[in-house]
């Protein structure tokens, strides 16, 4: 199975550096909510398997969640620049990995609006994914298998 979707070689591997860069944002700006919430600093490591956005080949990469967190665990970044009126989607080869890893998502819906919010997706709630969701061959993701997720089914708190 390709990795690459309807996407030029040098498209696919620019938004790669792009999506990296959103997402070391997106985690720390969901640190700083937690500092503010809880009262306390959480530290991180990158644990993904390209740590510094570059394209990697095929074979150099794993569905390894992108960061570890103190006192919280593997977290794997999501996230979607407009904000969803129904549904987001997360491949079901990812979620049966980031299941055995025990890794949770930090899901974050309009990144690139006022309204940014987000949600945290537990192994256990994934775990209840088959059979609950509707798995499609969605074409934002290059027509892989993605569990197809309603949005009104989770909590989001204000990013």
């Amino acid at each position: 199975m390709t990795r690459k979707d309807f996407r030029s070689q040098r498209q696919f591997k620019k938004d790669i550096k792009a999506a990296h860069l959103i997402e070391g944002a997106i985690l720390k700006r969901w640190l700083t909510v937690l500092k503010k919430t809880c009262g306390r600093s959480f530290k991180f490591i990158e644990n993904g398997c390209g740590p510094d956005g570059e394209y990697l080949r095929q074979k150099d990469v794993s569905t390894d969640a992108d960061y570890y967190v103190t006192d919280i665990g593997y977290v794997e970044v999501k996230f979607s620049k407009t904000l969803l009126k129904e549904n987001f989607h997360l491949k079901t080869s990812q979620v049966k990995s980031y299941i055995k890893q025990r890794a949770n998502i930090l899901m974050v819906d309009g990144w690139n609006t006022e309204k940014a919010q987000f949600t945290f997706i537990t192994p256990e709630q994934m775990e209840a994914f088959e059979g609950k969701y509707e798995v499609v061959a969605f074409a934002g993701m290059g027509f892989k298998l993605s569990y197809k997720i309603n949005v009104n089914e989770f909590i989001w708190r204000p990013l």
